[in-house]
């Protein structure tokens, strides 16, 4: 979120300089100076405000956010798969245990148990 104080008081400072300008080139030369000069103390104190906010720009704080119980329950669990041992031919149980694993329901070490054990069958 923006910090707006810095902006509302840049606001102020052109509003007042736009005032005192119009003030005093009223008192020098009527109306035409009052515009006149309200603008032009307006414009300076407009760019004197917005430099001055440039150096105190603030870092955002920085946010730590901790995992809520409830992401936790909801986070995707492993599904245990195995392979039964009288699921078919000894090619057709490794094809069904590579697309497992490529398919990521499986990882690499359960991959290699499984292998083994179907190729113990043997």
């Amino acid at each position: 979120m923006r910090d707006k104080s810095s902006d509302q008081a840049a606001t102020v400072a052109t509003g007042i300089g736009v005032v005192i300008g119009g003030f005093i080139g009223n008192l020098i030369a009527g109306f035409g100076g009052m515009i006149i000069g309200g603008l032009a103390l307006g414009i300076i104190a407009a760019i004197t405000a917005a430099s001055g906010k440039s150096h105190s720009a603030k870092k955002p704080p920085r946010v730590r956010v901790e995992p809520s119980a409830a992401a936790e329950r909801t986070k995707p669990r492993p599904v245990p798969v195995t392979v039964a041992a009288g699921g078919g031919s000894v090619e057709d149980r490794l094809g069904r245990l590579d697309r497992l694993k490529t398919e990521g329901l499986l990882s690499d070490e359960e991959h290699q148990a499984q292998r083994k054990t179907i190729i113990a069958t043997l």
